[in-house]
C-alpha cells in the first residue's frame, strides 16, 4: 500500500523529492482532493489537486497500510507520511530505493527515479492539454522556461 502511496503522490501530484518526504498526514484533504505542499523549493507553497482514483489509494494507505507501521512507532503522533517499517520517518533515499526496487521488478530498463515521475506528469498533462502556464503553476516553477525543460517543447512549440 505504502508503495502504491507513493507512486501516487510523486507522480499525479507532480512532488519533488524533498516535498514528497516531508508531506504530513495533516497535508491531505482527502474530501477536497487537494495536497497542500508546506516545503517546497525555495521555502515556496502551494496546492496541488489530486484525482479520484488517487483519493482511493492515498486513503486505503492512511486507514490500513499506514497504520501497521504507526503502531510500532515509539510516538503515536507522528505526522509524517512515509514513515518505516519501524515506525520511524521515512528517509528519502529510502523512497528512492523502493522504486528503483519497483522498476526493476517491473522490468523497465530505464533509469528510473522519483524525478523522473514528476517529469512524467507534466509531459501527460501536456499531452492532454493542460497549458504550459498551468502547468508551470501545478509543479511550482517560478519560468515557464523550467516547464519548457520537463516537457520537452520549445518555445515555438508554446506560441
Amino acid at each position: 500500500m505504502q508503495d502504491r502511496a507513493m507512486l501516487v503522490l510523486y507522480y499525479s501530484c507532480g512532488l519533488r523529492r524533498n516535498e514528497g518526504i516531508n508531506v504530513l498526514t495533516t497535508d491531505i484533504d482527502l474530501n477536497k482532493r487537494i495536497l497542500f505542499v508546506r516545503e517546497g523549493k525555495f521555502g515556496k507553497q502551494r496546492y496541488v489537486p489530486f484525482t479520484e482514483k488517487s483519493k482511493k489509494y492515498l486513503d486505503e494507505y492512511l486507514i490500513k497500510g499506514r497504520r501497521q507501521f504507526i503502531s510500532k512507532s515509539s510516538t503515536k503522533r507522528r505526522k509524517t507520511l512515509f514513515i518505516s517499517y519501524r515506525g520511524e520517518k521515512l528517509e528519502s533515499q529510502s523512497l528512492l530505493n523502493r522504486l528503483k526496487f519497483l522498476g526493476e521488478k517491473a522490468k523497465i530498463k530505464r533509469n528510473i527515479g522519483l524525478h523522473l515521475l514528476r517529469h512524467s506528469i507534466a509531459t501527460h498533462l501536456l499531452n492532454n492539454g493542460m497549458s504550459i502556464y498551468d502547468i508551470a503553476t501545478f509543479l511550482g516553477h517560478n519560468s515557464i522556461e523550467t516547464t519548457q525543460i520537463y516537457t520537452h517543447i520549445s518555445h515555438n512549440d508554446i506560441l
